[in-house]
């Protein structure tokens, strides 16, 4: 398996932390990925965004709103 990292505000850490710690997922890992499942499921059939596509869809997800990746 291949590893990623991610950056995230500090709030939406805390809050995969509340769904591991809950007992929902055994990991931070597995949280995430069933989060991108999700994502991925609700654009199944369609090709994959780019561009400004992708910008109108991270706005419409509410965030994130820093996307310097450094």
């Amino acid at each position: 398996m291949s590893k990623v990292l991610v950056s995230m505000p500090k709030q939406m850490l805390d809050a995969v932390d509340r769904l591991v710690s809950m007992g929902y997922y055994a990991s931070r890992s597995e949280a995430i990925r069933d989060g991108l499942r999700l994502l991925f499921q609700s654009h199944e059939g369609e090709p994959p965004l780019s561009g400004d596509e992708l910008m109108d869809f991270v706005e419409a997800m509410g965030g994130p709103r820093d996307f310097s990746y450094s």
